[in-house]
């Protein structure tokens, strides 16, 4: 695969929206999943455009700690568990490559270069659900809420 649309781009957030920006449309054949395209796309061309609090989710209830997603384009040509699902390709700060399935949000490359030399793994390996970012917290919670009963029975 060409890779002219990431070299000498910067990797950031900001980089990956200008080249989301200059190819937006583009299509380019994944190597795995067999069948797979992604067409570059942003935010605004997805089925996800108007849909605030789902979008706002992405970066905030799925990974360990908040980040800003930025959309990059949509997968097509693959089996996804909902029927009316578009599979939304994103990064953020990390630079790795999440897609989103109406159920999880899953690793599904290292890179954006990973991406277009190797494809994708979906469904991922490595999958993160809406809540999990607060899994630890509730566990945190529950521990202190237990000290605080200890302190209290021996006041």
């Amino acid at each position: 695969m060409c890779l002219p649309y990431v070299a000498g781009v910067d990797n950031s957030p900001a980089g990956v929206s200008q080249i989301v920006s200059a190819n937006k449309g583009e299509c380019f054949p994944l190597k795995k999943p067999a069948g797979a395209t992604f067409r570059n796309a942003e935010l605004k061309d997805t089925i996800y455009k108007d849909n605030f609090p789902v979008v706002n989710g992405w970066g905030k209830f799925y990974l360990p700690k908040a980040v800003t997603m930025q959309v990059i384009g949509v997968v097509e040509g693959i089996l996804c568990p909902c029927e009316q699902l578009q599979l939304v390709l994103m990064t953020c700060e990390d630079q790795k490559v999440y897609a989103y399935d109406e159920e999880e949000l899953h690793l599904v490359a290292s890179s954006l270069k990973q991406l277009l030399d190797e494809g994708m793994e979906y469904p991922a390996s490595t999958t993160y659900y809406r809540g999990e970012a607060f899994k630890d917290m509730v566990r945190s919670y529950i521990c202190l809420l237990d000290k605080c009963k200890i302190i209290n029975e021996n006041l």
